[in-house]
């Protein structure tokens, strides 16, 4: 599900998502959806799909719209049919991994990017040479490099609400 279609970052996200999954001959893209990166939006967005195809396993989608989709996806009585997996790392998603509702997630660590780029600039000005690049992701020790599932769900403490 994108958030927004036409954004230069979700058509890279997407990009990125087909050229993951090209080696896998099993896993096929059979709808695309637009959630504007709210649960309004992934409700509606999930309906659509749900009403045109009845052969979805898995939904990708922002945490924000993947929980807006869980409600269409419930009401549809799809629940153990369609495993969900969202991005976003938020307290709401790794809670819905954690109790197995949500098949998994990945991260995104705002805090830890805000730091080290504030970090980053500071130095540079102090010193006159850049640091170069620092992973946020293990800056925030996050567990399996970002990738959210059931068992390590408890290891991983999300920044943001979403």
């Amino acid at each position: 599900m994108f958030g927004v279609k036409a954004s230069t970052y979700d058509q890279a996200l997407f990009k990125a998502f087909k050229e993951g999954i090209e080696s896998s001959p099993n896993i096929h893209v059979v709808a695309e959806a637009e959630g504007l990166y709210t649960r309004e939006g992934g409700l509606a967005a999930m309906q659509d799909v749900l009403s045109a195809h009845d052969d979805i396993n898995v939904l990708v989608a922002a945490d924000q719209e993947a929980a807006g989709a869980e409600g269409a996806i419930k009401a549809a009585g799809e629940a153990d049919q369609v495993k969900i997996i969202g991005f976003g790392g938020t307290k709401q998603a790794v809670e819905a991994v954690k109790a197995g509702r949500w098949f998994g997630d990945s991260v995104q660590v705002p805090i830890n990017e805000a730091e080290l780029g504030i970090k980053g600039v500071i130095d540079a000005i102090r010193s006159g040479k850049t640091t170069g690049y620092v992973d946020p992701v293990v800056a925030a020790k996050a567990p399996d490099n970002g990738i959210i599932t059931k068992e390590n769900a408890a290891e991983f403490t999300p920044q943001f609400e979403g």
